[in-house]
């Protein structure tokens, strides 16, 4: 198998383990993980989705109180934009300025990994 195709079977079983776990699971991995990996313009879109939201979460921790629970506000300009971006894919007809309201809800529910910045940002289940 050449090295491409290797790199590509290993990114596809991390992306796929993640998103069994559920889609916010799914979307986090991608923005904390797969920074730099090569995706399919969709999942690199929904990367972008997840970056920005490890991002606002890794700045709203409070270094003198990092078991406190970050709850990172929205940059809704942001979103809007991003949302005028979606690439196409199944469901991009349904997208109205800010669509990904249930993902951004569920971005609270998976247990971010050991040593994250985002733990503090989550509840485990």
């Amino acid at each position: 198998m050449p090295r491409r195709d290797v790199r590509a079977a290993f990114t596809s079983d991390r992306v796929a383990e993640a998103f069994a776990e559920g889609r916010a699971a799914g979307v986090l991995h991608l923005g904390a993980a797969e920074s730099r990996t090569h995706l399919h313009p969709t999942l690199g879109w929904w990367r972008d989705l997840g970056g920005a939201f490890v991002a606002a979460a890794c700045a709203a921790l409070d270094p003198l109180s990092p078991e406190e629970p970050a709850k990172p506000e929205p940059d809704r300009a942001w979103l809007q934009q991003h949302a005028l971006s979606v690439p196409p894919m199944v469901g991009a007809e349904l997208s109205t300025g800010c669509p990904k309201t249930r993902a951004r809800a569920e971005w609270t529910s998976p247990a971010p990994p050991p040593g994250s910045c985002l733990r503090a940002a989550a509840p485990h289940r």
